[in-house]
């Protein structure tokens, strides 16, 4: 049965709940508070005991919002009839132990209790205090309409793109498919793609994606609703920009590699490391990074760190390096702030032999390196709305430890994703080369299963007949050390 735990404040249409173990079922005079179907009472039209002779007009299920002990928003879901002339909302006790065997009702003075079940939060205790006007236990509950998290709004946010969805239409089902695939990307980049065409298989595919680009307002995202909102500006305050100081930072800096910034970036939940099976120690795990963007072509290169120390910082610059050679870019110049692992005598000394420049930013003037922070700050909206979306999704694998692989997976996209202006991808200012975009089509949403053959079966072996042939993994982005259709999976 539905079950909530949300703590959310009650809403105005509250009313009261009649414990009643008198009754073998419960008893709404709202039809409201039904979900699925009324079916016919059959044989029994009539209500008996008090009620006697009130007529019954349907039988279903009914669902009510009720609080635990603990403040917690729940769902009781129970058989009950319909019948519109009652006065009051009957609970029948022994429906609601029926239906939630694991649980008991134990009576106390001045209340009943449910007793939940232990461990569970989302099965905590339910209070029926006696009502003192007619000594019947008695519990405050509203529709389950009512409530913002009702449990079906959940299960259409769910399936939002699924063909039992009628609320949105197919193409705009199809821009919020390539929304998800591609890192929850701004809409109108994913509608310039569609209209290049390289994001359509056949002419019915080109079809439809030439619906989807016509679409003015697309459909909301539930992922990023929760993982872009930021704090609106101070009603009055009024920003405006200085169109002779746009792109500053970069002027002059025309050559990859002509000038780079970089900035540590620190995350205190620990994550996990690439080449471990989990079982890594705590001090082992990666606790930040480092960030590197190239002011000519807006390249981001990002190199993970267990320890924020000079010594990292160097193999991430040196490692940084490495992927800049193969591509042909000499870096030249670099600019950081204050953080004491770039201005180290050692760091300073590794650059000048390397006939690098160094620059800081200002004391407390971040805005200086905004290339570095503002590249921070877009990179970890991609990946936390990544990760929110897979633990909407499927919950029972969500680990926010997994944190870098998203990382990873939104610096990719980044990087490889054309600019509508230009058509050009950081990626292919940087390496002077043009990368596939037909490679989109080996992206897939970050968080979603992946079946893997089993390695027996692929390497020319057989199974016994009843093996399963595969193994479910989660897939995390895609490997940097294979070809492009060779997903990285956990």
């Amino acid at each position: 049965a539905p079950a909530g735990c949300f703590r959310v404040s009650l809403p105005s249409s509250t009313y009261s709940v009649i414990w009643d173990s008198g009754s073998s079922v419960s008893i709404s005079p709202d039809k409201n508070n039904f979900v699925g179907p009324l079916k016919s009472p059959g044989a029994i039209t009539q209500l008996k005991g008090i009620a006697k002779g009130l007529r019954i007009e349907g039988f279903g299920h009914v669902m009510w919002a009720i609080n635990d002990s603990s403040g917690n928003l729940q769902m009781v879901k129970v058989l009950a009839y319909f019948a519109p002339k009652v006065r009051v909302r009957l609970l029948s006790t022994t429906s609601l132990l029926q239906t939630y065997p694991d649980e008991s009702i134990k009576i106390e003075p001045h209340q009943l209790v449910l007793s939940g079940v232990p461990g569970d939060m989302t099965r905590g205790e339910l209070v029926a205090l006696i009502n003192p006007e007619n000594n019947l236990p008695t519990s405050e509950a509203h529709s389950f309409k009512d409530t913002p998290f009702a449990v079906e709004a959940l299960n259409v946010a769910i399936s939002t793109v699924n063909a039992s969805n009628i609320n949105l239409s197919e193409p705009e089902k199809e821009l919020l498919r390539w929304h998800h695939r591609l890192g929850h990307m701004n809409f109108r980049k994913i509608q310039f793609l569609m209209r290049t065409g390289i994001l359509s298989k056949s002419e019915a595919n080109r079809r439809l994606h030439t619906a989807s680009c016509k679409i003015v307002t697309p459909p909301k995202c539930a992922a990023c609703q929760y993982g872009k909102q930021h704090q609106r500006p101070v009603p009055g305050k009024t920003a405006s920009v200085v169109k002779d100081r746009v792109g500053v930072l970069r002027n002059g800096d025309l050559l990859p590699g002509q000038q780079i910034s970089m900035d540590h970036f620190i995350c205190k939940t620990k994550g996990r490391l690439f080449t471990s099976a989990g079982k890594s120690l705590r001090q082992d795990m990666f606790s930040g990074g480092c960030l590197f963007i190239d002011h000519a072509s807006s390249f981001v290169h990002v190199e993970f760190q267990v320890h924020l120390n000079t010594a990292e910082s160097l193999e991430a610059k040196d490692k940084f390096e490495r992927m800049c050679r193969d591509v042909g870019v000499v870096p030249q110049a670099y600019l950081s702030d204050n953080g004491g692992s770039f201005t180290s005598a050692e760091y300073s000394k590794k650059v000048a032999a390397s006939e690098q420049a160094l620059r800081f930013a200002g004391v407390g003037a971040h805005h200086q390196n905004g290339n570095a922070e503002r590249a921070i700050q877009t990179i970890m909206s991609v990946a936390r709305t990544m990760m929110l979306h897979a633990a909407i999704h499927w919950p029972d694998v969500a680990d926010t430890a997994l944190w870098p692989m998203a990382v990873a997976h939104a610096v990719f996209l980044h990087n490889h994703v054309p600019n509508p202006t230009t058509g050009l991808a950081p990626s292919d200012v940087f390496t002077k080369s043009r990368w596939e975009q037909r490679k989109f089509h080996d992206v897939h949403v970050w968080g979603c299963p992946v079946y893997v053959l089993d390695s027996k079966i692929s390497g020319g072996m057989k199974l016994p007949r009843w093996t399963p042939r595969s193994v479910r993994c989660i897939n995390v982005g895609l490997s940097m050390n294979h070809a492009s259709t060779v997903p990285l999976v956990l």
